[in-house]
C-alpha cells in the first residue's frame, strides 16, 4: 500500500457497491442502504455529531471552516491539553423500532502535536452522558481503544509530519504544526448504554498534568455515512484486532521500563525536585491502566528504581503485577525493577514467572549519582541472583548517556546480559550523533554499536523509561526536560509461539526481539529458519547466508539498512511501502567466517526499528 492510499481506501467492495435492479449495473451504496445492511446484522449506524452543546472551553472555527479534513466539515471545535479544556456535543437518536444489539456513532476526528517541538504527552477522555467510556491519545496510525462497555476505533485517513524542528500550517488553528492526523472515530456502544428517547451526549476532556499543545478536533459533517468513505473503518471497528505476525510467529509489543510517582523511599533528590518527592508521575495502578487501556501494549513492566523501594513497596508492586496480568490472553505483565548503580551504570532485572529478590545498588540514603568505592558491582548483583535460583535477566540501558555511562567491557555476564535497551526517552544509545538521540549528552566511545563490533552476543530492545506517567507514549517532565524527544518513546517487540508471561520472558532471554521508536513497527529477520537473536554454526550453511527481512508499519518505510559485524553493509530504498519482505545475500561472506547481521528500517516520518543481530559462528 502506498503512502497516497492512506487517503482513499476501498478495501470492502461488497459493501461499497450494489447492483441496480433496473439496469443491472453496479452503483454506489446510498447511506440509507448501508444503514439497512447494518441493521440486518443488529448494528445501528448513527450520525456522531448533530449539534455541539458545550464549546465554551474550545477553539471554534468561526467564521472560517477547517480546510484540513478528509470529510466535508461545516462546523468544528478544537481543545488542547493541560488547561482543563473540554468539548461536548450530541449524536443522533438511536432507532427505537429496530432495537439493535450494537450502535456505532461515527464522527470526523483530527489530532496533532500543536508545535514544531516535543510536547508533554497526555490523554483525551471520552464520556457518554457523564460516564467515562475510553481514554485515547495522539497516534499516527489507525488503532482501537477498549473501555469496559465500548470500543473506539480511529480510522486514520491522513497523516502529515514535518522534518525535525520544522513545521507547517493548515488553517487558522493548526499553525506551526509538526504532526497532523485526520480520519473518522467509530464509537461502538451496547444498546444498554443508550436511552432511545434522548439523544446521547458525548464529551471529550483534554487531560495532561502539564500544559501541552497536543490537541483534538471534532467535526460536524454534511453527510457522515458516505459508504465509500467510512466502510473500511466501519468494518475494522466491527471486526477483531489485527495481531501482527512474522515468519509464522506471533508478534507482541511492549514497554518494560517505567517509573511511577508512588515510590518515595529516598530521602534525597536532585536539585529542584524536593526532599522525599518521587521521580515519576502517577500512581502505580494508573501506569498499569495507561499501559493497557491507552497505550494498548501487549506486555508491560513497572520497573521501579531500587532506591525508591521498601519491602512494602516491593510487595505492592508485585501484587499489582499479578493482578493486572491475571488474564494473560489480553495483557501480559512482567515482574522486575531497576538496579540503579551510580558507579557502574543501570540495569533492569526481569523475572520469568514470579518475583525474585531485589537489592540496592547503593545506600538509598546517599544523594543520587554519588560514586563511592565499595558499592555493589554488577558481578555482586549476578551472584545474588544466581544464589536465589530464580530465572531472570539483566538489561543495561542508556549506556552512552554521560549521566549514567555503562560499558560491557567492564562488566558483562552472558547468562544475564542477554539484551540491551538501545532506545528510550533518552534517545538512541546504539549509534552516536543520530537524529533520534534526543537532548541528552553522549559519550561517543560508549555507543553500543562498539559492543556489537566487539562481538558481544547481546540482542536489542527498546522501552520508554517513562517518568511522566504515560508508559508507551511518554515524553519528558518539568524536571526531566532531557527526556523530551521528537519520535516515539520506545517499545520492544518479541516473536513468540503465543502470548504468556513465560513466553515473553523466554523470547527476551533468547534475543528474539526488536527495538522500535514507537508506533508499533514490526521488524524481524531470520537466516536458515532461525530468527533474530539466534547463533548459527557456519558449517550448516551451504552457501553465503541469506538474510530474510519482514517489516510492517502503518506509514511507509523510506530506507532499509543491513549491518554486517556492526557496520552498514547495504542500504536500500524501501520504495515507500508499508510492508517489506526482502532477501539479501551477503556477497562478502566466505565459508568459515564469523559474522553478525542486524537490520534497521526507517519510516518516512523518521520513526525506526532495529532487529536483534543473528550471529554466525565460524
Amino acid at each position: 500500500m502506498s503512502y497516497e492510499s492512506l487517503f482513499v481506501s476501498t478495501e470492502e467492495p461488497d459493501r461499497l457497491f450494489v447492483t441496480d435492479h433496473q439496469t443491472g449495473v453496479p452503483r454506489r451504496v446510498r447511506p440509507d442502504e448501508l444503514q439497512a445492511q447494518l441493521l440486518e446484522q443488529g448494528v445501528a449506524l448513527l450520525q456522531g455529531v448533530t449539534r455541539f452543546i458545550d464549546t465554551a472551553n474550545a477553539r471554534s472555527y468561526r467564521p472560517h471552516l477547517p480546510v484540513a479534513s478528509v470529510a466535508q466539515v461545516f462546523e468544528a471545535h478544537l481543545v488542547r491539553q493541560g488547561g482543563g479544556e473540554h468539548l461536548g456535543w450530541e449524536a443522533a437518536l438511536p432507532p427505537v423500532e429496530a432495537r439493535p444489539a450494537k450502535t456505532v456513532a461515527v464522527f470526523e476526528l483530527a489530532m496533532g502535536n500543536g508545535a514544531p517541538f516535543p510536547q508533554p504527552s497526555g490523554t483525551f477522555e471520552l464520556s457518554l452522558d457523564g460516564e467515562h467510556l475510553v481514554s485515547f491519545c495522539l497516534t499516527k496510525r489507525s488503532r482501537r481503544w477498549r473501555g469496559a462497555d465500548c470500543e473506539a476505533y480511529f480510522d486514520v485517513r491522513r497523516v502529515q509530519t514535518a522534518a525535525l524542528g520544522g513545521s507547517f500550517s493548515l488553517d487558522e488553528h493548526i499553525r506551526d504544526e509538526s504532526t497532523f492526523v485526520d480520519g473518522f472515530m467509530f464509537l461502538t456502544l451496547p444498546a444498554r448504554l443508550l436511552n432511545p428517547l434522548r439523544a446521547p451526549r458525548l464529551r471529550i476532556d483534554a487531560v495532561n498534568p502539564l500544559p501541552s499543545s497536543n490537541w483534538v478536533r471534532v467535526g460536524r459533517t454534511y453527510e457522515p455515512t458516505w459508504a465509500d468513505v467510512i466502510v473500511p473503518g466501519l468494518d475494522a471497528a466491527l471486526g477483531g484486532a489485527d495481531q501482527p505476525s512474522a515468519f509464522g510467529r506471533t508478534v507482541l509489543i511492549g514497554d518494560i521500563h517505567n517509573h511511577s510517582g508512588e515510590s518515595t523511599f529516598i530521602e534525597r533528590q536532585p536539585p529542584g525536585v524536593g526532599a522525599g518527592a518521587p521521580c515519576g508521575v502517577g500512581s502505580r495502578r494508573s501506569l498499569f491502566e495507561h499501559a493497557r487501556d491507552v497505550a494498548g501494549l501487549d506486555f508491560f513492566c513497572l520497573s521501579e528504581h531500587d532506591w525508591q523501594l521498601s519491602e512494602e513497596d516491593w510487595k505492592h508492586l508485585n501484587d499489582l503485577t499479578d493482578e493486572f496480568g491475571a488474564d494473560e490472553g489480553s495483557f501480559i505483565t512482567l515482574h522486575g525493577y531497576e538496579w540503579t548503580s551510580p558507579s557502574y551504570g543501570h540495569r533492569n532485572v526481569y523475572f520469568r514467572d514470579r518475583p525474585g529478590p531485589w537489592s540496592y545498588a547503593a545506600d538509598p540514603e546517599l544523594p543520587m549519582n554519588t560514586i563511592l568505592d565499595g558499592h555493589p558491582t554488577p558481578a555482586d548483583l549476578w551472584e545474588m541472583l544466581r544464589a536465589s535460583g530464580t530465572e531472570c535477566i539483566t538489561v543495561p540501558h542508556h549506556m552512552s548517556a554521560k549521566q549514567f555511562p555503562l560499558s560491557l567491557d567492564n562488566f558483562h555476564d552472558e547468562d544475564f546480559d542477554r539484551v540491551a535497551e538501545i532506545y528510550s526517552c533518552w534517545g538512541d544509545s546504539l549509534e552516536h550523533a543520530q537524529a533520534v538521540s534526543a537532548f541528552t549528552g553522549r559519550v561517543a566511545e560508549l555507543a553500543f554499536i562498539n559492543s556489537v563490533r566487539a562481538g558481544y552476543k547481546v540482542g536489542f530492545i527498546a522501552s520508554s523509561d517513562s517518568h511522566d506517567g504515560h508508559p508507551g507514549t511518554a515524553q519528558g517532565t518539568a524536571v526531566r526536560n532531557h527526556l523530551f524527544h521528537y519520535f516515539g518513546s520506545g517499545q520492544v517487540g518479541v516473536v513468540v509461539p503465543e502470548g504468556s508471561r513465560p513466553q515473553v520472558f523466554d523470547a527476551l532471554r533468547a534475543r528474539h526481539s526488536f527495538a522500535t521508536t514507537g508506533e508499533n513497527i514490526v521488524a524481524c529477520t531470520q537466516i536458515d529458519g532461525q530468527v533474530m537473536g539466534s547463533v548459527l554454526q557456519g558449517s550448516r550453511l551451504a552457501r553465503s547466508p541469506v538474510i530474510e527481512v519482514h517489516a510492517r508499519s502503518f506509514l511507509p518505510f523510506e530506507e532499509l539498512t543491513i549491518y554486517r559485524n556492526g557496520y552498514p553493509a547495504q542500504s536500500i530504498a524501501a520504495g515507500e511501502v508499508t510492508e517489506l519482505d526482502f532477501n539479501w545475500t551477503d556477497p562478502a561472506y566466505s565459508p568459515g567466517d564469523e559474522a553478525s547481521y542486524f537490520v534497521k528500517v526507517v519510516r518516512v516520518d523518521g520513526e525506526r526499528a532495529w532487529t536483534s543481530p543473528i550471529w554466525i559462528a565460524g
